[in-house]
């Protein structure tokens, strides 16, 4: 090493005046931005954007790059371009990040909070590292659009998902759990034959149907800790298949179909069956072992 002679001309160097005075060649801080729009906004919109610390605002039509970004509580950032580069991204509780259909190349960086990032007709999250998003007090995910798409694939837990638009939701074949709600609202969503599916981890935690298509196939269980709620849709079940629930079930509205599941009732405190189980609706099979006295 004391053979090798020259300048050091990278890195951030002194301020002193000498032959060395790089000072900002790589700069020592990475820039952070955070919305600044009310509703919705475009990424590479330099109008939606407040440099935090005295950052100065990105170009505009780019966005923000090699950036830590914060999306604010109630704003929507939509993700309208390819190729986006960031050092991390934090969505805060309460705000949306959008993932259009056709964009590609997006690396959101580390991805943190406890907001909600959309999918629109897109099985895989853009690339970034998720521990803390999918951790059960993390984020939620929101797979949307019209197509027929498999969702969750790699993913083994995740505080809440949401199903909307149209098409088919094809869910992985291995265990998943969701940690507090899962939401139909839309699509059809199709449990793989064999899996065991845990939603909710607390008796205050949701499935909720409110439309579209649930079915649930050979083999397949859904454990949820928490109401099973009924509120319109279709759900179709399967001789071989169970549904065990912890708290309420309730029936208002859509079409049930049990074909053969089995329902259990395994609370340790009241649990409340409300509705009219009559017609395709009747259990054909349910269990109730309470253990509250």
């Amino acid at each position: 090493a004391s053979d090798i002679t020259g300048d050091y001309t990278a890195g951030v160097g002194t301020n002193n005046g000498t032959s060395l005075d790089i000072d900002g060649a790589i700069p020592d801080q990475i820039a952070q931005y955070e919305t600044a729009f009310t509703g919705e906004g475009d990424y590479n919109a330099q109008i939606n954007w407040n440099g935090i610390n005295g950052e100065d605002p990105p170009t505009d039509g780019v966005g923000p790059v090699g950036a830590q970004i914060i999306v604010r509580n109630g704003d929507t950032l939509n993700l309208n371009v390819s190729n986006i580069r960031l050092f991390s991204t934090e969505i805060e509780l309460g705000a949306t990040l959008v993932v259009p259909t056709g964009v590609n190349n997006i690396r959101l960086g580390n991805v943190s909070g406890s907001g909600t990032i959309v999918l629109q007709d897109n099985e895989l999250l853009p690339t970034g590292e998720y521990s803390d998003f999918l951790a059960c007090d993390g984020g939620a995910l929101q797979y949307s659009g019209s197509s027929t798409y498999s969702v969750l694939s790699g993913i083994s837990q995740i505080r809440k998902v949401v199903f909307e638009g149209s098409g088919t939701r094809n869910m992985p074949n291995s265990a998943l759990a969701v940690c507090d709600t899962l939401i139909v609202n839309g699509p059809t969503v199709a449990f793989d034959a064999g899996v065991t599916y845990n939603i909710g981890d607390a008796d205050t935690d949701l499935l909720l149907i409110e439309d579209g298509v649930v079915s649930i196939t050979n083999g397949s269980t859904l454990n949820v800790t928490g109401d099973v709620s009924f509120e319109g849709g279709t759900f179709t079940g399967l001789t071989g298949t169970s549904m065990q629930i912890t708290d309420d079930l309730s029936y208002s509205g859509g079409t049930l179909d049990w074909n053969g599941t089995t329902v259990s009732l395994l609370g340790t405190s009241s649990q409340l069956i409300d509705g009219s189980f009559t017609g395709s609706g009747t259990f054909d099979d349910l269990v109730i072992n309470n253990t509250s006295t």
